[in-house]
């Protein structure tokens, strides 16, 4: 595929587009609930 094809596809890049939204959707629960859990032992380590 040559670069002109590749900046023209408009499909290829919508479909990339998805897959990277879809992929962040499901990352950014996990980095919530490893944040919060950071939050929690940080709070538990200066209390004691």
């Amino acid at each position: 595929m040559t670069v002109q094809q590749l900046m023209n596809d408009e499909s290829s890049w919508q479909m990339h587009a998805s897959a990277v939204t879809r992929t962040a959707g499901l990352q950014l629960a996990d980095f919530e609930v490893a944040h919060n859990l950071r939050r929690v032992l940080l709070r538990i380590s200066e209390e004691g």
